[in-house]
């Protein structure tokens, strides 16, 4: 046991036990992984019916996990105004953490998060781990969420976060060059043995790395999170850091959803926290292999119990297993949100990876953002660079209009640069027309 962990043994003895306990459930047999995933629904669906207002007359259909399927979508829109009604009654105002989504894609939801879920923290060392960072090691963050550096000023976690877990973090609402500067000097300082980062930043920065020519600390991995990750970006940053790059898929409502194993053949997803399902533009249930619209159960939030709640991402199961050893079942792929699907006028419906295989293929395809606010009508905003041809409007045009429709009416306007979000992540894409859009 390393000194961190002991520590933990002392300190918070709940959390150290649902990390032994979070280590060996990933290595469980499927059935018996189905078997304790059914379990906690059971138990989370009864403590709902019982004490949470919004769900006394909607649950009356469960019975058994091959039942879930019968329960109305939880969404957005549902909850926003409602938030009391969906809030447990018969627990302590004190394991309620108030918490909210950024609304950088929408509107910001408030929600809680509840203070004695410890198989949320667990399931993050776990994915972690995958990536090469043992308990107690150092990692960095480049973050957008000032909210989360903010915290770092209490004593508690300065104390926690430099002798503990060590982390340092690094805010990308700022990435100016002397911004940079400085952060890749911390950063060949402070040598973590994991990034954890936002793919748009750390690529900005991976970009600038290369640009000068200089010379950076490999860590034992990079975790990339909170927005969709390219094959393009993953390259670049493999190739800059010279260290594997990890997607995790997560959310502010829900934590560490997904990630991937060294194999790289999908990502994990948290069967002891959730039930992941994947439905249609009608609600239907996907087959493996098909995308659809990612819905999630959580089963550890008992203060704000989210069930079946549609998080706007769109992905693809697989029944596959993995060859890693780990029997956690496989997300095969996240493809983004469920607005980033563009429509042509052919019928087409194309989703992130067209324009990243586009990127490839056409040359100055550099940093751009897609937008689709009407039918039959694109807009493609692209950062002007050195390496863009003087027909690079007619040429994305052609490509556009071959997947899409010859009637698309296609808009590119060159701009000096593209801005982020005010949650310091990037917006690649941006519909209004998704089928999955109400």
């Amino acid at each position: 046991m390393n000194l961190s962990k002991l520590i933990l043994f002392f300190y918070n003895h709940k959390l150290y036990k649902e990390i032994r306990t979070s280590e060996k459930f990933q290595y469980l047999k499927p059935e018996d992984i189905r078997k304790y995933q059914e379990n906690k629904l059971k138990k989370i669906i009864e403590h709902s019916k019982k004490n949470v207002p919004y769900y006394k007359y909607k649950l009356d259909e469960f019975e058994t996990i091959n039942d879930l399927w019968k329960i109305a979508f939880l969404e957005k829109k549902s909850i926003i105004g409602n938030e009391d009604l969906l809030c447990a009654k018969n627990l302590p105002k004190k394991r309620f953490l108030k918490n909210s989504t950024s609304g950088s894609t929408g509107d910001s939801l408030n929600f809680y998060s509840d203070r004695e879920n410890y198989c949320r923290k667990a399931a993050v060392v776990r994915g972690n781990s995958w990536a090469g960072l043992k308990y107690g090691r150092r990692q960095l963050h480049f973050w957008g969420a000032e909210r989360d550096i903010d915290k770092r000023k209490s004593i508690y976690k300065k104390l926690k976060h430099r002798y503990v877990t060590p982390n340092k973090m690094l805010s990308t609402y700022h990435l100016s060059e002397d911004d940079i500067k400085e952060y890749i000097e911390i950063y060949n300082k402070y040598k973590p043995d994991v990034i954890v980062s936002y793919p748009s930043p750390l690529m900005h920065i991976s970009d600038y790395i290369r640009s000068q020519d200089l010379n950076v600390w490999s860590p034992s991995g990079i975790i990339l999170s909170s927005e969709t990750t390219y094959d393009f970006q993953r390259k670049n940053i493999e190739k800059t850091f010279k260290s594997r790059v990890y997607n995790r898929y997560g959310s502010r409502e829900f934590g560490h959803i997904a990630a991937e194993c060294t194999h790289h053949r999908g990502l994990h997803y948290n069967s002891d926290r959730f039930v992941l399902e994947v439905v249609d533009e009608k609600g239907n249930l996907c087959k493996p292999g098909e995308l659809g619209e990612i819905v999630i159960t959580d089963l550890d939030n008992y203060v704000f119990p989210l069930i079946r709640y549609k998080i706007g991402d769109l992905g693809i199961l697989t029944d596959k297993q993995c060859t890693c050893g780990i029997k956690l079942p496989l997300l095969e792929k996240v493809e983004g949100r469920t607005f980033d699907l563009v429509i042509g006028t052919n019928g087409n419906i194309v989703a992130g990876s067209f324009w990243t295989l586009l990127r490839n293929e056409v040359k100055g395809w550099e940093k751009f953002q897609i937008i689709q606010e009407n039918l039959g009508e694109l807009k493609v905003i692209v950062e002007e660079n050195p390496r863009m041809r003087v027909d690079f409007e007619n040429e994305v045009g052609r490509h556009i209009k071959e997947k899409l429709g010859e009637d698309m009416v296609i808009k590119v306007n060159r701009v000096n640069q593209i801005g982020l979000t005010r949650s310091g992540k990037f917006k690649w894409i941006v519909s209004k027309v998704s089928p999955y859009v109400s």
